[in-house]
């Protein structure tokens, strides 16, 4: 018989619960038992909402604190777990702080200063903020931070100022009484507190002014002091405004003052006595004069009239009463004497100032003096003495006395030419060059006061005093080799300031240049002559004379010409040996050089530059383009050639490019054998000779090479030391001879 649990219910109060079953079955003899443990995780919910430590904070902040300054921290716990239970802070800037002038830490919940705060603009900021946990369905609470700003003095008083003239204007009439309101000046500091109370001062005006406080806040600039326009005009004034605070602030407004002009000062004439000479044949309308007077008012106030007091009936004089110029109206006389007047009206009476006039009649000088000729001419040499006498010119005048009394002048060119003021006498103040003005034109003149004009003209005749002068003192140019002859190589150019034959000029060259250059000597060309070589010479340099053409005394210069013969490729390179006859053993080494090419090209730069090459590429033997040097290139055995020829090609990098070519027969060298000189000998022997006594020399040669054949490469296993010259060797037999 069993029984079971159909179900069993187990209430959780934490996280983790551990459970116990034990099981049995009903046999009562025999009962069996089983135990079960059981663990219960209980999984969290995002139920809880974050839970401020404070439902409001409060702060106290300085206005200029420094940005990121600390306000104040807040804290909210959250009782779930894992991200539910962490906790986010920010600032709801829908409801508040919509500036931005804090900012807070999301992680820690520390509120900064993100902005520069100011008190007079907002002294009180309320920051709702909010935490949230990090659940999937996040839950949310908020908090009221409450910050409260405090006053500094951070702020300079302001200055406003009224004038109180009738146009609104910075200005005061010179007639403003003691205590006369100028301006009212209000002041201001935003600050509160004691740092608001404002006080004013006055700087400038040299006393005229002086500030009046009327209230609080404002105060009013007054005269205190009599004011003078004519002897100062304009005041420069400056209001400064200082609050109480610590430290205090200061602010200042400057303005220049107008005084304004009074009718208040009378005229003056610029003399009181005026003397003029006039001539007695002046015309009716004649002006004598001007008159003025001067007024230190200003405007209207400075306007002046002018008038006189004529002496009788008929008075011959007017005067325009605007501008105060005196004319003439009828013929004048005798001298006269008169006063002027100059008046300006004012509110109350005219104010007047008067002066004398002085006329004196003169008589008149009215005939001109006339000059004997109406121009003079003289002939002179070029280069004459300075100081000498040239002439005199005459002029009459029909006046008497000081009015005939003459003066002579030059007006032109008196640098050249004197002329006594008193004489007429004509002298030469230096010497007349034909080159700068061969003619000069002066014009004189008689004087005091009428004048009348008279011409002076000079001509100067020509001397050759100027040799002839280069465009330049050397010169430098380049020709080609291979220029035909004829070719022009350079024009000179020589210029003389003289005139007519004194003045042309003839070209010729110095010295003897091996007839290589003709020049044409009225045009200066310089052409070849010859055709040129530039391996003969390469540079020439020699003069060549310019001479004018005086008949008496010519005058010549002389430059330097230098031509450079420039290189054309017209030689070929040349072999230093052809043919070559070279010797060269089996047991040579590849790549050893057997034999060494030298060939020279007499031309300059790349059309002198040789490079070799094989005219047919070789089995045995290669050639270095650059050195020319013969070079093995395979290894040799014993009769596999007896001769080898190379026909070597040395070209220049001319264009065209110029080549020679050279034989090289190279030999292959055997075991050297002995062979005699000759095929047969023949010898005298005396009779009764001695027995065994020399009677014949028989020589021997080795046949590797001959006296004709220049030696030359490498001999392997040569039988003579390097340093020693190859030359045929012998061996010598002596044959004996023995009579019975």
């Amino acid at each position: 018989m069993r029984s079971c649990i159909s179900s069993c219910s187990v209430c959780c109060v934490s996280t983790n619960l551990g459970l116990s079953f034990n099981a049995c079955d009903l046999h009562l003899k025999h009962a069996r038992l089983t135990l079960l443990q059981v663990e219960i995780h209980v999984l969290d919910e995002n139920d809880n909402a974050p839970v401020f430590s404070q439902s409001k904070y409060h702060a106290l902040l300085w206005e200029n604190a420094a940005l990121l300054t600390s306000v104040c921290q807040v804290y909210a716990t959250d009782s779930d777990l894992g991200s539910n239970g962490q906790v986010v802070y920010e600032i709801n800037r829908r409801q508040s702080d919509p500036s931005e002038l804090f900012v807070i830490d999301s992680a820690t919940g520390l509120i900064r200063v993100n902005n520069p705060l100011d008190y007079e603009s907002q002294p009180y900021h309320e920051l709702i903020v909010r935490a949230r946990d990090n659940g999937i369905q996040p839950e949310y609470s908020s908090t009221l931070v409450a910050v409260t700003v405090l006053n500094i003095n951070d702020n300079r008083p302001t200055i406003n100022i009224m004038f109180l003239s009738e146009s609104g204007a910075e200005e005061v009439s010179e007639g403003a009484s003691m205590g006369h309101y100028v301006a009212r000046i209000s002041v201001y500091d935003p600050d509160l507190g004691e740092v608001n109370s404002v006080r004013a001062s006055l700087e400038g005006g040299d006393g005229k002014f002086t500030l009046k406080q009327s209230d609080e806040f404002v105060f009013s600039l007054c005269v205190n002091g009599e004011l003078d326009r004519e002897k100062s005009d304009l005041y420069e004034l400056t209001i400064v405004a200082s609050d109480f605070g610590a430290p205090t602030l200061f602010s200042e407004r400057t303005f220049l003052l107008k005084v304004s002009d009074e009718n208040d000062s009378p005229p003056v004439f610029e003399k009181h006595l005026y003397i003029v000479n006039i001539s007695e044949d002046a015309f009716p309308g004649s002006r004598l004069l001007h008159v003025r007077a001067g007024d230190l008012d200003e405007g209207v106030n400075s306007v002046v009239r002018y008038s006189m007091i004529k002496p009788d009936q008929g008075f011959p004089f007017h005067i325009d009463s605007e501008s105060g110029l005196i004319t003439t109206e009828t013929p004048l006389d005798h001298e006269y004497h008169f006063t002027v007047l100059a008046t300006k009206w004012n509110e109350c009476a005219p104010q007047q100032a008067s002066a004398t006039v002085i006329i004196t009649v003169l008589d008149e000088n009215d005939n001109a003096p006339v000059f004997t000729h109406n121009a003079y001419f003289y002939t002179l040499q070029e280069r004459p003495s300075p100081q000498g006498l040239m002439g005199a010119v005459r002029a009459t005048d029909k006046d008497s006395g000081k009015n005939s009394q003459l003066s002579y002048f030059l007006l032109s060119d008196a640098k050249h030419f004197q002329i006594n003021p008193n004489t007429g006498l004509l002298h030469l103040a230096r010497s007349l060059d034909y080159e700068l003005a061969n003619v000069h034109a002066i014009v004189m003149k008689g004087a005091i006061p009428r004048s009348s004009h008279a011409k002076l003209q000079v001509l100067v005749l020509d001397e050759n005093d100027n040799s002839p002068v280069f465009s330049q003192e050397t010169y430098h140019v380049s020709v080609s080799e291979g220029a035909p002859v004829g070719s022009e190589i350079l024009q000179v150019i020589a210029t003389d300031n003289d005139q007519g034959s004194n003045g042309e000029v003839m070209f010729s060259l110095l010295e003897d240049t091996l007839a290589v250059f003709s020049i044409d000597e009225s045009m200066g060309i310089l052409r070849t002559a010859q055709l040129l070589n530039r391996e003969a010479q390469g540079q020439y340099t020699f003069h060549v004379t310019a001479t004018d053409g005086c008949s008496q005394g010519p005058r010549s210069s002389i430059a330097t010409v230098t031509v450079d013969i420039e290189d054309v490729n017209d030689n070929a390179p040349a072999f230093a040996e052809n043919p070559i006859v070279c010797l060269v053993s089996k047991d040579t080494a590849v790549n050893q050089t057997v034999v060494t090419m030298r060939a020279g090209d007499s031309d300059l730069g790349n059309n002198g530059t040789v490079i070799f090459d094989l005219s047919e590429s070789d089995k045995f033997f290669s050639i270095d383009r650059n050195t020319g040097e013969i070079q093995l290139k395979a290894s040799l055995s014993p009769g596999i050639f007896v001769t080898r020829l190379l026909h070597v090609i040395a070209s220049d990098r001319g264009t065209p490019s110029l080549s020679s070519s050279s034989l090289v027969r190279i030999h292959l060298e055997e075991e050297p054998k002995l062979r005699f000189t000759e095929d047969s000998y023949m010898t005298a022997i005396p009779e009764n000779s001695k027995t065994a006594g020399k009677s014949a020399k028989c020589g021997g040669i080795w046949p590797s090479r001959t006296r004709t054949e220049p030696y030359c490469g490498v001999r392997a296993s040569s039988p003579y030391p390097s340093s020693v010259k190859p030359m045929p060797f012998s061996r010598f037999l002596f044959l004996f001879f023995k009579y019975p």
